[in-house]
């Protein structure tokens, strides 16, 4: 199984377009969100900082979906607490919550 994704991730590495590093990202959502119960982002995930390469490998290649996620992630991870995922007061963008500090 290593062999095939190490296999998967040169395809996608040679690649031009930005389509397919967007397609091996959400893909790695979805299986992370199944694997976990629905969850898409849970603390001490290892597959969040792959999601995010491979969303801004997209981003770098141009590709407009691959733009809108990783903005839509970004945005959503700057309004919570990195350890307890509690939303941030408004206009707030902190990486831990008073309670977590």
């Amino acid at each position: 199984m290593l062999l095939r994704e190490y296999a998967a991730n040169q395809d996608i590495e040679k690649g031009t377009s930005g389509f397919n590093p967007y397609v091996y990202s959400t893909a790695l959502q979805k299986l992370n969100s199944h694997l976990h119960g629905g969850q898409s982002f849970l603390p001490g995930s290892n597959d969040v900082p792959a999601i995010f390469f491979w969303l801004r490998k997209s981003r770098d290649l141009g590709y407009d979906d691959g733009i809108r996620l990783l903005n839509k992630l970004d945005s959503f991870g700057q309004g919570r607490c990195a350890n307890c995922k509690k939303r941030a007061q408004a206009g707030e963008r902190s990486k831990q919550c008073s309670k977590c500090k």
